[in-house]
């Protein structure tokens, strides 16, 4: 299709408010950055994209080619069919002491992202208040927005591992706020909450009346023998709490696509009825697969230990560049680095790394108006990438 320049501009009088407010993913924008010059023939180093570079296991892919053999590749429940959400509810009891019934408080969804347009579009009338808690994954904001609400940011200082205190959060509260919002463990920083921390946030969320929020995919990416708590699991936080979670990381299954939302039956029904508008269903190859992801446990184990060498090895790295610091992250595959050593904001730093060392990276403004003195960088890549990241990243900045 031919457009000029004056058609663009006549079509975009069309365009809605709230997708005019909306900004495209920095992950995957620099992602697709990285792979444009990758076709010219660059040879670039991609720590951008939040997604393992391990194959899904043998095990579920099998499952996949023998729903698809055995023409399991109709529609399905908008809830999900009954043996993932049976296999759903056992791993929520056994790994995260959440009790959910199969038929009550699962549905499953065509990734964690529609999960949570699903939740906005549930609970969020135009001007309702959500607290972020910044450091932030970037759909949350832009969800939220797309309904009409208003995101009201909490921010996480560095020498508090990146998390906003009890206080900080509470003194966000008004009259407007629906829920509170986080990720545990966090992207991008790999801050995991202990459970006294997480008992502090109910207590707020029941003082208040609002609903707890969690995302818990990275749930399995955890270091140094990090214990996980599920904030659902704790006392008074059943009936409130909202939890997030998927197949993308621990099982390796980006591309199929698939997650799941937990909370009190009232609302699961109000979300269903939205997906089966919005998606109709879970993909049938997806579900049927995903039946046997949290049996994989070694397979996640294996990619976890890999995960964690290349954190120490890059964690190590980066702060002997000039300019460059960074914590150990506890969890998730993901180094969140200061940068301000380097004099540089966090586009300015992530385009000379990307045209100079052929690195990409994710600035950190992506992840909140406080975080321009960082960058992510994903280590869900090869050793000897990381290796040559890092030697690039040393001859531009020098080393210290």
């Amino acid at each position: 299709m031919v457009q000029d320049d004056k058609s663009d501009e006549k079509l975009k009088r069309f365009f809605s408010d709230r997708v005019e407010e909306m900004k495209r993913s920095a992950s995957m924008s620099i992602t697709d950055k990285a792979r444009e010059l990758k076709l010219r023939g660059e040879k670039i180093i991609s720590l951008s994209i939040g997604e393992p570079d391990f194959s899904t296991p043998e095990t579920i892919k099998e499952a996949g080619i023998t729903a698809i053999n055995a023409d399991f590749t109709h529609y399905t429940s908008a809830r999900g069919i009954p043996e993932l959400l049976d296999s759903i509810s056992r791993k929520l009891k056994e790994e995260n002491s959440i009790n959910a019934d199969p038929k009550k408080n699962i549905l499953v969804t065509p990734g964690t992202k529609q999960a949570l347009f699903y939740i906005n579009a549930a609970l969020i009338n135009p001007g309702d208040e959500a607290i972020i808690f910044e450091p932030y994954w970037v759909t949350y904001v832009d969800s939220l927005k797309m309904c009409g609400g208003i995101p009201i940011i909490a921010p996480g200082p560095e020498d508090n591992e990146f998390k906003p205190t009890a206080k900080q959060i509470e003194n966000k509260i008004t009259k407007k706020t629906k829920y509170i919002l986080f990720s545990n463990p966090c992207n991008p920083s790999g801050a995991v909450w202990s459970k006294e921390e997480l008992e502090q946030i109910v207590q707020i969320a029941e003082k208040h009346n609002i609903l707890l929020v969690v995302d818990e995919i990275y749930e399995h990416i955890l270091f140094d023998n990090t214990k996980f708590v599920s904030a659902a699991s704790l006392p008074g936080a059943e009936k409130i709490t909202i939890t997030l979670n998927g197949f993308s990381k621990g099982p390796a299954m980006t591309g199929w696509r698939i997650g799941y939302v937990v909370a009190p039956e009232p609302l699961i029904n109000e979300m269903m009825k939205i997906q089966e508008q919005i998606a109709t269903c879970t993909s049938s190859i997806s579900q049927k697969a995903a039946v046997h992801a949290y049996e994989q446990k070694e397979d996640i184990q294996r990619m976890v230990r890999e995960y964690e060498s290349r954190r120490n090895y890059l964690v190590g790295e980066i702060n002997k560049i000039k300019g460059l610091r960074c914590q150990k992250p506890k969890g998730t595959f993901y180094l969140f680095v200061n940068i301000s050593g380097t004099g540089l904001k966090s586009m300015e730093i992530s385009d000379k790394m990307l045209s100079q060392a052929k690195v990409a990276v994710v600035p950190g403004i992506a992840y909140g108006e406080g975080c321009d003195d960082y960058i992510r960088l994903s280590f869900a890549t090869k050793k000897e990438e990381l290796e040559k990241a890092v030697a690039g990243l040393k001859e531009i900045f020098g080393g210290c």
